[in-house]
């Protein structure tokens, strides 16, 4: 699957990412604030590659101008509840605080609650990494508790709207619109298919 949005393009994880995303995670700068600190071999990164359960989580490479900015993810989808989690980290540590990373982040919430119907998102964060927790509580994510070494925060459908108009109006323009292609092994964003290969206006999909 592949979604574009001016210079921004968020597409299916591949097994040709996989060193890239292990060297990455495997950087002091990232793995610091991971709660599994190992140090992943090639074999382990495969592995976990094979595993992935593509109806209940999804991995994207998050691109600008044909740079790879790092990786964005949704998992442990819970039918019953709706209910996700998703996050994130970086190829390279200048990319922190980039439009296109924020454009990234609210594409992709957006997508899950008014794309394939979700009612709630929680996002778990190491405490020290506050740059993840402002893009967070930007898009409209509230934290559950703050004293522990990892915060969780939830966001809602109505909280990620009331924060969307603003974002918009920073960061987004009327002219550009959303287009999603290649949705044929989409797995849990299979029903964005409905939007695939079409010039999606997000401001009437919100209302606004």
């Amino acid at each position: 699957m592949e979604i574009k949005y001016g210079n921004l393009i968020l597409r299916t994880l591949t097994e040709n990412d996989l060193e890239k995303v292990r060297t990455a995670r495997n950087h002091n700068w990232v793995n610091n604030f991971l709660m599994d600190r190992q140090h992943i071999s090639k074999e382990m990164q495969v592995k976990w590659f094979k595993q992935i359960q593509w109806e209940s989580q999804h991995y994207w490479i998050m691109s600008s101008k044909q740079n790879d900015i790092g990786i964005i993810y949704l998992s442990n989808w819970q039918i019953d509840t709706q209910s996700a989690n998703s996050n994130l980290f970086l190829f390279e540590e200048h990319w922190s605080g980039h439009p296109d990373l924020i454009r990234a982040v609210w594409l992709i919430t957006f997508l899950c609650f008014y794309g394939i119907s979700c009612e709630k998102l929680t996002s778990t964060v190491n405490n020290g990494n506050t740059n993840a927790l402002e893009i967070d509580k930007y898009i409209g994510f509230s934290l559950l508790d703050t004293h522990s070494d990892f915060l969780q925060s939830v966001c809602t459908r109505d909280s990620f709207y009331r924060n969307s108009q603003a974002i918009l109006k920073l960061f987004f323009k009327k002219e550009h619109s959303l287009n999603i292609h290649n949705c044929n092994n989409a797995g849990l964003f299979a029903p964005l298919r409905n939007w695939e290969n079409r010039n999606i206006d997000i401001y009437s999909i919100l209302g606004l």
